[in-house]
């Protein structure tokens, strides 16, 4: 993709291992067969845009297990969100500058920022004020992979791919708050230096990297568990395979057996949805999940603990936990107001768009 010269933008040097741009999906289309897509971690994201003035949807960069080296052409103010990784920027005298995770960070235009392994976790994300604007496809701006919608809603991004960003000036005469003034003295900051972030940080969400447990709710299909199955499902570890992606998070672990062999119609399924193939392995779907699936729903994780899921990579174990409705309602109040909290003690005041 290629991009205006004056404008600015993002110049990918390396791609990493898997990057993608990323928003928070569309959801409109679900009737017509396409995957919602989206950020898989979509708290990450909220918190990076909120981090850097955004609505909370706008598309930014999701960085899996291993991220790239950019360069960012005209002065920008970015943040790195999500699961853990080494960064640091290069000035264009070659000086090399750790940069921390979860605040905002004024770049001067011609530096570099180079992003290394994922250290635990998954997926990390940057969200750059203003937003990643690439093409929007179906009213979004997120991949969907091995699709036909079209260049960077189809695929991992690539070298050379440059990324055009939405003008600060557009952004702040449409969103204006408190945040402005914290993002105007971090670009003051650059008449100085090649590179500024404040003292404080932000982090709402509460991952456990590794060895996570997540709350269930019964699906549908629960009852076909037979009741060993039911009590090995609350008990025992399950590790997350190497075949896993955005579609699906697929588990190895004890055999669940059910009580019945009868085949289902196709039902609506959702991001977090447990089915149960016949070989009695968990497939947990995950953000590019169909709309419709036609395996047994023994089970759903809670919204509150999508951002654990999300998390999840290659060798990893984790437990399930039945939990109510209840519980689950006021676990995504909880992070709601911990999002809010958060970037108000910050100073940033930034509500929801």
């Amino acid at each position: 993709m290629n991009a205006d010269e004056r404008a600015p933008c993002i110049r990918l040097i390396t791609s990493g291992f898997c990057t993608t741009v990323q928003d928070g999906g569309r959801s409109a289309f679900r009737h017509l067969g396409v995957p919602e897509s989206g950020a898989v971690d979509l708290l990450a994201l909220r918190t990076g845009n909120r981090l850097v003035g955004n609505a909370d949807d706008t598309a930014g960069l999701e960085i899996t297990l291993a991220g790239p080296q950019i360069e960012f052409r005209g002065n920008c103010v970015f943040a790195l969100t999500g699961a853990p990784l080494a960064a640091e920027v290069i000035d264009q005298d070659g000086v090399r500058r750790a940069v921390p995770m979860n605040r905002p960070i004024a770049l001067r235009s011609g530096c570099q920022l180079i992003t290394g392994a994922v250290i635990r976790g998954c997926r990390s994300y940057l969200t750059v004020a203003g937003g990643v604007e690439v093409p929007a496809v179906l009213g979004s701006r997120s991949t969907l992979l091995k699709s036909a919608l079209g260049d960077t809603a189809s695929r991992p991004l690539a070298v050379g791919d440059v990324l055009p960003i939405s003008s600060l000036q557009s952004t702040s005469e449409s969103k204006p708050s408190s945040f402005h003034a914290v993002r105007e003295s971090l670009l003051k900051s650059l008449d100085v230096n090649s590179c500024g972030f404040p003292n404080w940080h932000v982090q709402v969400a509460d991952y456990s990297f590794g060895n996570e447990t997540l709350r269930i709710l019964p699906g549908p299909h629960f009852l076909r568990l037979t009741s060993d199955a039911a009590q090995v499902l609350q008990s025992e570890l399950f590790e997350v395979r190497s075949d896993s992606d955005r579609m699906g998070c697929r588990l190895k672990g004890p055999v669940l057996q059910q009580n019945s062999s009868d085949g289902i119609p196709s039902e609506a399924v959702l991001p977090g949805t447990l089915q149960l193939p016949a070989d009695g392995q968990i497939l947990m779907l995950m953000a590019d999940c169909a709309p419709t699936g036609g395996y047994p729903q023994i089970a759903h994780v809670i919204r509150a603990d999508w951002s654990k899921m999300a998390q999840l990579r290659p060798g990893d174990r984790l437990r399930f936990r039945i939990t109510t409705r209840e519980e689950a309602r006021t676990a995504a109040a909880r992070i709601e107001q911990d999002l809010n909290r958060a970037v108000v003690m910050a100073g940033l005041n930034v509500g929801p768009a």
